[in-house]
């Protein structure tokens, strides 16, 4: 799905290798090596596991994770 904008927030399916963040509790998606913060909707996920999720980056979005570009997952694409 190429990006589309919704508001001021980009929508995107991203596909790449899951992994915790620093911080306890952050799961990081990397993809071609950007890395990207996931938050909301992620299901069961394992580290090292490959996914693909859909939803929208929020880079103004202010976490604790401090890790990776906020991505709020709409959907888990992977089985």
């Amino acid at each position: 799905m190429p990006p589309t904008r919704t508001g001021s927030h980009l929508a995107v399916r991203v596909r790449g290798t899951v992994s915790d963040g620093v911080e306890p509790g952050c799961r990081l998606l990397t993809s071609k090596g950007v890395v990207y913060l996931l938050i909301g909707r992620q299901g069961t996920l394992v580290t090292g596991q490959e996914v693909e999720v859909e939803g929208t980056l929020q880079p103004d979005l202010i976490t604790t994770c401090q890790q990776g570009t906020p991505l709020v997952v709409e959907r888990n694409l992977s089985p």
